[in-house]
């Protein structure tokens, strides 16, 4: 009779034993889908204006002031032609920082068309320069000309980014590198798929 006791004691621990470790497997796989956020992506295509496509774009959206401000701060990476477009639904004369931003990324502002109107590659992460098409700008004149007159530059610049073909409604953040790898120009076109 003691036998056939210490045998119950024995399955019934066993199955306890088994019981517990399902439940920690199934928090530890609602943990880690908790622990990495979910993220919405809408497919987008950028094409030369002869509609020859050149890179395949997944982006989060952000289109609302809260989405605008947080951006990619924080973000420890992003897989290769991922990254995030702000939509500022009004176009105008935009600025972009890295604040707060820990990677690299590469900048590209977009008309109201979705057409191509400045892009910058490999902004340094952390900083609090403003990134606008006429800084942009800038620094590509001022590395072929050191002795620019800034404020005639700023003058002129302004004046054409301030016309309405030339106004940002769109800015898409990607890995640094991505406008170098996929050949991205000045006039291409943004596709959402």
């Amino acid at each position: 009779m003691a036998k056939n006791t210490k045998s119950v004691k024995n399955k019934n621990s066993k199955i306890y034993l088994l019981i517990a470790t399902l439940f920690l497997i199934i928090a530890i796989v609602f943990g880690v889908f908790y622990l990495i956020p979910c993220r919405d992506y809408t497919k987008f295509t950028i094409s030369d204006k002869e509609g020859k496509e050149k890179v395949q774009l997944k982006l989060e959206i952000a289109d609302t002031n809260e989405k605008r401000l947080n951006g990619l701060m924080g973000r420890e990476g992003l897989d290769k032609n991922t990254g995030m477009i702000f939509d500022f639904e009004d176009p105008g004369y935009y600025s972009m920082w890295m604040k707060d931003t820990l990677i690299s990324l590469d900048m590209v502002f977009l008309n109201n068309k979705g057409e191509v109107i400045a892009l910058t590659s490999d902004r340094l992460p952390l900083s609090e320069e403003l990134i606008n098409p006429c800084s942009v700008e800038f620094e590509k004149a001022f590395r072929k000309n050191k002795n620019i007159d800034v404020n005639s530059f700023f003058e002129k610049c302004e004046t054409k980014f301030l016309s309405p073909e030339y106004l940002t409604r769109y800015v898409i953040e990607l890995p640094a590198g991505t406008i170098q790898e996929s050949g991205i120009m000045l006039g291409d076109i943004l596709i959402q798929k």
